[in-house]
């Protein structure tokens, strides 16, 4: 029997405002640890400052990803319900994987990234490098993430505080 496995990937771009909270998960005991690592060894290759934990963050996450991880796909929370924080999704099915290897595929997508100004008039590149830039936004300075299980599926969402991927903007 052969076993399909997708990875799922979905960024937000950032609305302008406030900010928000993380929590120990079971499961991923070192869950901040090992997200806060990822994060600063990726803004530390383009000379930025490192992320700290915020359990608000955290927490925000963990609601957003209990609540996709019973649905099918991946959809952004709305910008009303997390008023300064930005959002990165990625959702696996029919396997398990670490949140590292979640990670990795935001990361990958430094590959494609070319510095510029964020242009809101044409998205069709953010798809593309939306991930690795809300991670990698100079102005982002504490994240909070959280995984949500099922059955054959897992959920890694991502809050940022204060968000990135705003109009007109550079990661750095």
């Amino acid at each position: 029997m052969k076993t399909s496995v997708a990875i799922l990937y979905s960024f937000a771009i950032g609305a302008p405002a406030l900010c928000a909270p993380a929590v120990a998960q079971e499961g991923r005991p070192d869950l901040a640890g090992e997200m806060v690592r990822d994060h600063n060894a990726l803004r530390a290759g383009v000379g930025l400052p490192p992320v700290i934990w915020d359990e608000a963050l955290a927490r925000h996450a963990q609601v957003w990803a209990d609540r996709l991880v019973s649905g099918p796909g991946l959809e952004h929370s709305p910008h009303t319900s997390r008023p300064g924080e930005g959002e990165n999704l990625a959702r696996i099915d029919g396997a398990h994987a670490s949140a590292t290897a979640m990670f990795s595929g935001w990361a990958r997508e430094g590959e494609r990234y070319r510095y510029g100004p964020l242009n809101c008039a044409d998205l069709s590149g953010l798809g593309r490098t939306g991930h690795y830039t809300q991670v990698i936004w100079k102005g982002t300075r504490r994240i909070g993430c959280a995984v949500a299980y099922a059955a054959a599926s897992e959920v890694l969402v991502c809050r940022y505080g204060p968000p990135g991927n705003l109009c007109g903007g550079t990661p750095y």
